[in-house]
């Protein structure tokens, strides 16, 4: 075989390859949703280290306080009503977070608030949430 068609080869397959790539990044996007920081109220918790133990902490407690939020605000029609309601249950998620500790006989600090939190881009299922700041539950562990 002659070099021009093996330079001609490669680059064909290259080309096409590129246009694979791109193709499927256009896929990626029209089956996903942005939502807009000015929707959103998200949930940050903090683990005290890496470790898979404070690991399977935040995932625990995560859970429940996700499942009380939820509760409270189902049927709510304006992000201001949500954050009313949640910041008026802080106490609750603050009780949360010590139930669960006191049920694993971790002694820890921790701190609950709610306030503006930097957040990485992150994907649920087909939501996509962009880096950047939104109102959110923070729960720093440790």
């Amino acid at each position: 075989m002659k070099p021009q068609a093996i330079i001609y080869l490669l680059f064909s397959f290259f080309v096409l390859l590129i246009s694979w790539e791109d193709q499927g990044n256009q896929a990626i996007a029209a089956f996903h949703q942005e939502v807009s920081q000015e929707d959103a109220i998200r949930l940050r918790i903090l683990a005290n280290s890496d470790s898979i133990s404070d690991q399977k902490l935040k995932r625990e407690i995560r859970d429940k306080v996700n499942a009380s939020i939820t509760e409270w605000v189902t049927g709510i029609e304006s992000k201001e009503e949500a954050m009313t309601i949640i910041n008026s249950k802080i106490n609750e998620v603050e009780a949360i977070v010590e139930s669960e500790l006191t049920n694993q006989g971790i002694k820890q600090s921790y701190e609950v608030g709610f306030e503006q939190v930097d957040f990485p881009t992150k994907l649920y299922g087909n939501l996509v949430y962009p880096a950047g700041e939104y109102q959110a539950v923070l729960i720093t562990l440790g």
